[in-house]
């Protein structure tokens, strides 16, 4: 049986916008801005549930990064790229000094976590990197900021034992760095073999050797950086490193 002409036209519609720039770019940024609030929603309502703050807040970290896929795939014009970073920047201003959100602090906390991560420095790398092509820089970045910082204390809390310092850095555990490393290089080299998109290049081991330098500046910059700034320092410095490896020609 056909479809009424309504259902038809209605589908046809939904079709098209998402091929139309302007509202491509606009459903992009509206999806980007929602999965953190979303995550941010879930989370508190999670808590209320019994489960754990570690666990919570885990889940609006990776939130706060995992907005940039929604971006590499739906929003094309330059200037719209900065709006979910920006916003959600100013929600981290905002969240965390609201007294309903408690139950994602930890007691007595201060100052205030910032939930979503480090936006501002998202909002650089959007203005330096969100072209075509050189998107999969900004990824890499952020994977290191959340996907490898994120597991890294997880292994430190689960298992890390033995600790080092170097000179100038902070203490870690043997096992939080290499959990760091291995994973943000993992991550980084998917990110590049999927989004990357380098012409006659040699490309597995292009892809592995620029993952390899840049999981070693972010977990050396992770394990030597102030606490305050390691969060912030460490996606851009991670971005630098693939652009700087990209543009030297190690093709």
């Amino acid at each position: 049986m056909p479809a009424h002409p309504l259902v038809e036209q209605l589908r046809d519609l939904i079709v098209a916008l998402p091929a139309h720039g302007v509202v491509r770019d606009g459903l992009g940024v509206v999806f980007s801005i929602a999965l953190p609030l979303l995550a941010f929603a879930a989370a508190l309502g999670l808590r209320r549930l019994g489960v754990s703050l570690r666990a919570a807040r885990l889940l609006v970290r990776l939130a706060g990064g995992a907005w940039i896929f929604i971006a590499f795939y739906w929003i094309y014009l330059w200037p719209a790229g900065w709006l979910p970073p920006i916003t959600l920047l100013i929600a981290n201003l905002y969240l965390r000094g609201k007294k309903w959100t408690r139950p994602l602090r930890e007691k007595d906390e201060d100052p205030p976590p910032l939930f979503f991560g480090h936006q501002g420095s998202l909002v650089v790398l959007m203005l330096l990197f969100w072209w075509p092509g050189y998107q999969f820089m900004i990824i890499g970045g952020v994977v290191a900021a959340t996907l490898g910082r994120e597991t890294a204390a997880i292994v430190n809390r689960r298992w890390g034992k033995r600790r080092f310092r170097f000179k100038g850095g902070r203490e870690r555990t043997f096992e939080e760095a290499t959990a760091m490393a291995v994973v943000t290089l993992v991550g980084i080299f998917l990110t590049n073999f999927f989004f990357a998109r380098i012409p006659d290049v040699w490309f597995i081991p292009w892809c592995l050797f620029g993952a390899v330098l840049a999981a070693s500046v972010a977990t050396v910059t992770d394990i030597y950086a102030r606490k305050e700034i390691a969060g912030a320092l460490m996606p851009v410095l991670t971005s630098l490193t693939l652009y700087f490896y990209t543009m030297a020609g190690f093709r």
